[in-house]
């Protein structure tokens, strides 16, 4: 319509490339497996140290892994990411599947980025960032920048983790074990897909950490067996808690594709009945006669968005569609004049159908 404006119906037509498709970048959900994390990894070095950033912008996961040379190939197997970035410089050229310019991976320059990405003065308030792990999360950001072209997926503030707090499985020894890729290359055969009963795709994401990077902390292995007993010993429970959690649909990935511009009104709805559920579960798990420690700090969590919650309730109807483009997912009731437009269509509708009856 622009060009019609201004040089009539011969007129070009302006192109660009709105988007660069890539394996590691992925949000359409025809193309994601929803019981796997889909890793875009980036590799830093500064200062004499290494880090790795990493991102599944399906569900704006972001996490800062500090390692060091001798660990990177077994951090860079547990994760088996879709995409690996590093520079051209680097000497980790052989495990990375791109690479990009040397600047990219600058320290300052990613420290800056990550501040300009989050509206922040100061990163203080996410942890303490190595020379490293700024240098891995400038050239994944700047990745995801060139891939975007400039509209960058939703990324929650990173997450620094110690690659010490895992098990080191160097990659044959990982592939030997089938851990969660069997030798086949499959998930079936693996032991995830032995152990694996999780009713939601987050649930089995988060399993397939799990099994792939075995805890060291003897506090943190306890804290999670405290967490196993409850649900092993309590059938009832457990029971009322899965029915619970196979109702909620993936709200992770859903607000991926929303904050990317290629969600859906069904993603609005899974929105909506994500955020629902998982109140109800809070205030469920609320109940809990001596929760164990884990579960007492997850609770908090799962409540909040009350405002968004009513908001789209009212919007939408009960299912919306895939398409917004034929309408017909906003409820009725929400907007006046949406429906005085729907009584008049259907009011002329109705009148022609009587005329035409009249004049037979």
């Amino acid at each position: 319509e622009e060009a019609k404006k201004r040089a009539g119906s011969k007129a070009l037509v302006a192109r660009a490339i709105v988007r660069v498709v890539t394996a590691g970048t992925l949000t359409e959900e025809a193309l994601l497996d929803s019981r796997t994390a889909n890793w875009c990894v980036a590799v830093g070095e500064a200062s004499g140290g290494v880090a790795i950033a990493c991102a599944d912008i399906s569900t704006g996961r972001f996490e800062l892994i500090e390692t060091d040379a001798a660990r990177l190939g077994a951090e860079l197997a547990r994760l088996n990411p879709a995409e690996t970035i590093a520079s051209d410089a680097t000497d980790f050229a052989e495990l990375a599947t791109a690479l990009r310019p040397k600047i990219d991976f600058d320290s300052s320059g990613g420290e800056a980025r990550l501040r300009r990405l989050f509206g922040v003065a100061t990163l203080d308030g996410f942890g303490q960032f190595s020379r490293a792990g700024l240098a891995a999360a400038g050239g994944l950001v700047a990745y995801l920048e060139h891939t975007a072209k400039g509209s960058l997926p939703f990324l929650r503030p990173p997450r620094v983790s110690r690659a010490e707090a895992a098990m080191a499985i160097d990659a044959a020894t990982r592939e030997s074990l089938e851990l969660t890729v069997s030798a086949a290359g499959t998930r079936k055969g693996s032991l995830l897909d032995a152990v694996d009963r999780t009713v939601t795709g987050a649930g089995a994401r988060l399993l397939g950490a799990d099994i792939a990077a075995p805890l060291m902390d003897r506090a943190a292995i306890d804290a999670r067996l405290d967490l196993v007993t409850l649900f092993h010993d309590d059938a009832g429970l457990r029971d009322g808690i899965r029915a619970t959690l196979r109702a909620l649909p993936d709200i992770g990935r859903a607000l991926g594709r929303l904050a990317a511009g290629r969600g859906s009104p069904r993603d609005l709805g899974q929105l909506r009945d994500g955020l629902d559920g998982a109140w109800r579960l809070g205030e469920r798990i609320d109940d809990i006669a001596d929760a164990p420690a884990l579960l007492r700090e997850l609770a908090p969590q799962l409540r909040g968005h009350g405002a968004l919650i009513d908001l789209l309730g009212r919007a939408l109807v009960p299912e919306p569609p895939v398409d917004a483009a034929n309408g017909g997912y906003i409820a009725e009731g929400y907007d006046a004049a949406l429906d005085d437009l729907r009584d008049a269509g259907a009011g002329g509708r109705r009148a022609i159908a009587a005329l035409e009856g009249e004049y037979r």
